[in-house]
């Protein structure tokens, strides 16, 4: 038996006050906190209304579909798939409350402390650990 090692790249940029490329990733960056925003706002309304969780998959729809309204024409700045990788991050974030590898439900973020955002097609993205 062979043990298969899967690698993973990972870059890291460290962003810069007077550049213009700087202005744009943090424009991305707070557009990617907006839709942690909203989607913590909405499990917490319809977890208050049902006494159950969105799944992964429904927030995946959900999120493409608010991307075509006039509403959130903003989230149009961000690719589909790191919006998606959003909502995965905050399923992930609720499976670890839901097992109790977590101290607390997930919280909301301010922009300036939202520090990243992935691009799933670039590289495998790992399921959530969490999971039965």
């Amino acid at each position: 038996m062979s043990d298969s090692i899967t690698l993973h790249k990972m870059y890291k940029y460290r962003l810069f006050r007077a550049d213009k490329k700087d202005r744009r990733l943090r424009h991305k960056l707070f557009i990617a906190s907006t839709v942690w925003n909203h989607f913590i706002a909405l499990q917490r309304r319809y977890y208050r209304l049902t006494g159950k969780y969105i799944s992964l998959n429904a927030m995946n729809k959900h999120v493409l579909k608010l991307r075509k309204t006039e509403r959130f024409a903003l989230w149009r700045d961000l690719y589909s798939q790191v919006c998606q990788n959003v909502c995965w991050r905050m399923d992930n974030a609720h499976q670890r409350f839901f097992h109790k590898l977590a101290k607390g439900r997930p919280r909301f973020r301010k922009a300036k402390k939202y520090a990243s955002f992935t691009f799933p097609q670039s590289c495998h993205r790992p399921r959530p650990q969490c999971r039965d």
